[in-house]
């Protein structure tokens, strides 16, 4: 083996058999990414030349070495050679190694280097945060069976979820449960206190978690001498109603008095927009609203 840079001569029968070293190899790219391909080439890897120059002899296999992996090929009839590699994986300055090894001796290009650069990941990309759809709910039916009042709602998610009932401003009573999934529900309200004397009926108001009301129906009408009489089915027999609350037969007998007006039976409904339960509410709440018969609220817009 020669040192780089050297010239091979051997001399046989007066014929020059050599090949210049001095050229480096090229490297195309000299940076590439790790894993990428570059090329290294050169010439001059061919046997013994004649007098003129000219080879006499075969071409030469080229050697090349880098990062501890060995690779041939073949030189062509000129003594001109090519090959593609692979870059390491891990980033740096790597030395490559040619050598030519002809039939009569072997010499070493000088060594040339190649760069495998450092490659940034990109930063990860974050999913959105999930957006939560707005609850949604609603009332969607009354129905009354003597004392007792069905209010049928419909929420779109699970949670928990409230009936307000409200009579002349007053809040006289909440109905609450709680839903596993969207659907409807039945919350029931027993009629246990006797009319109060302002607007007539009373107002039903569906909440969630959220302070703003999903739906409302107010007012909802019922004849006033069902309250009485539900009132008055509370008290133990023979006592008289507080108040004075309840007439004639219902306000002397008792529950008993009262059974004709419990057994009937109605969707008996709003009938105007004049009812305050509501409106008492959201004015002290200090929400602004103008109450309309089946206004709908949602959660979150």
């Amino acid at each position: 083996m020669v040192a780089s840079g050297a010239l091979l001569f051997v001399m046989t029968g007066g014929v020059a058999a050599w090949a210049d070293a001095d050229t480096p190899p090229a490297v195309e790219p000299g940076s590439v990414e790790p894993g990428g391909e570059f090329s290294i080439s050169n010439d001059g890897c061919i046997g013994p030349l004649d007098e003129a120059g000219d080879p006499i002899g075969e071409p030469g296999l080229v050697t090349i070495a880098v990062d501890d992996e060995i690779y041939a090929v073949d030189a062509e009839t000129d003594g001109t050679w090519t090959m593609t590699l692979e870059a390491p994986e891990a980033p740096g300055t790597y030395e490559v190694h040619a050598a030519c090894d002809v039939y009569d001796g072997t010499f070493e290009y000088p060594a040339v280097q190649v760069e495998v650069l450092a490659v940034e990941e990109p930063p990860a990309v974050e999913d959105p945060p999930a957006v939560d759809e707005p609850v949604t709910g609603s009332i969607i039916d009354i129905t009354r069976n003597g004392c007792e009042v069905t209010i049928t709602t419909e929420v779109s998610a699970p949670g928990e979820y409230r009936v307000e009932v409200w009579d002349d401003g007053e809040n006289i009573d909440t109905v609450g449960w709680t839903m596993s999934k969207g659907g409807t529900y039945p919350a029931v309200w027993t009629i246990t206190a006797p009319a109060m004397e302002g607007a007539p009926g009373v107002g039903f108001v569906l909440y969630g978690a959220d302070p703003l009301p999903l739906d409302s129906v107010d007012p909802w009408e019922y004849p006033a001498e069902v309250a009485d009489a539900c009132y008055e089915a509370t008290l133990p027999a023979g006592e008289a109603p507080a108040g004075g609350a309840g007439t004639g037969d219902a306000a002397a007998g008792g529950a008993a008095a009262n059974l004709d007006v419990l057994a009937e039976t109605g969707a008996e409904g709003s009938s105007s927009l004049a009812g305050l339960g509501v409106a008492g509410l959201l004015a002290s709440a200090g929400v602004a609203l103008v109450l309309i018969r089946r206004g709908r609220f949602a959660l979150g817009g």
